[in-house]
């Protein structure tokens, strides 16, 4: 049986970053990752329940992300030195379709991200997330950020055809 080009581009990442770990390029990096990669492939785990990723929706979502990180940070620099009154901040939840266990946690992992948030508890059973919010005046589009990164999250490594969009928080 052939292997698949998913199958052959998981091994070369894989063996990528692995020589990235070890911090060069080298016949025994490349062979042990190599190897490792192999071993990581053969062992049956799957990475996602049905093996496919929307590349387009994933950059979007990596996109998505990175601008989260470089605006979060100068939030917290401008709060810092501003000052923030206690009165200001808020926990809100933010309701989400009932996804799959890797979508809630990959969500949860970014939204810590998202500008003037923290994460401070997970409902699983009931998809819920609960931010820690520094600026109460952000709440609703704190909501539509995390509904645009689930939504993004979601068509990115498919596994439900349904939309986040659309649930009430």
């Amino acid at each position: 049986m052939m292997p698949s080009v998913l199958t052959f581009v998981r091994l070369m990442l894989l063996t990528a970053a692995w020589c990235a770990l070890w911090g060069e390029v080298s016949f025994a990096n490349l062979l042990s990752g190599f190897v490792v990669s192999l071993i990581v492939n053969l062992s049956g785990n799957k990475l996602l329940p049905n093996e496919s990723i929307n590349l387009f929706e994933m950059f979007r979502f990596l996109r998505l992300v990175f601008i989260d990180l470089i605006v979060s940070t100068f939030e917290v620099i401008k709060t810092i030195l501003k000052g923030n009154k206690r009165e200001d901040e808020a926990i809100i939840a933010v309701k989400l379709l009932p996804e799959n266990q890797t979508h809630l946690y990959i969500i949860v992992l970014v939204v810590t991200l998202t500008p003037g948030t923290a994460v401070v508890d997970l409902d699983s059973k009931g998809s819920t997330i609960y931010l820690h919010l520094l600026d109460k005046s952000q709440a609703q589009s704190v909501k539509e950020h995390v509904y645009e990164l689930a939504d993004t999250a979601r068509k990115a490594f498919p596994d439900s055809k349904e939309s986040v969009k659309g649930v009430a928080a």
